[in-house]
């Protein structure tokens, strides 16, 4: 998924959640019957939407995804081997073993990097979609209660 989308996503959830979060609120019954399920839900993909937003063109940029798993280490990592990479660059050719060493270790490190992001993408994806379960399961059952 490109953050677009992932703006997309999250936008579109937010204008849902804001249009039923007086009718959650009211229903409210989970976890407990405080009145603020719908405004804590709008809340919390609220402040998803405005990290997407302000995330610029890099997923990486999310702070969620940047502290999902192990993609600030990695990215430390990252920034170390690139460091290396420039010095070794001052005194080797792009054949020597050590700078074709230094670019797979790059890769690899981008690579990682990658898979955790997409990991994060899927939790976040995977969050959201519960997130909409839920506030169907109590605009439904808000439903039921105005039936009876």
């Amino acid at each position: 998924m490109n953050l677009d989308r992932a703006r997309e996503i999250a936008r579109q959830a937010l204008l849902n959640l804001e249009a039923n979060q007086q009718r959650i609120d009211d229903l409210n019954v989970y976890p407990v019957p405080d009145g603020d399920t719908g405004t804590n839900l709008t809340l919390t993909v609220r402040a998803i939407v405005d990290a997407l937003e302000k995330s610029g063109g890099d997923l990486v940029q999310v702070s969620y995804v940047s502290s999902f798993g192990s993609v600030a280490t990695l990215l430390q990592d990252l920034d170390t081997l690139k460091a290396e990479r420039a010095l070794l660059e001052q005194r080797y050719l792009e054949n020597h073993p050590k700078m074709q060493a230094s670019t797979r270790a790059i890769e690899t490190k981008t690579m990682l990097i990658r898979d955790n992001v997409a990991r994060a993408v899927t939790e976040l994806r995977n969050s959201l979609a519960r997130a909409r379960e839920h506030q169907d399961r109590l605009i439904e059952q808000q439903r039921e209660a105005e039936r009876q």
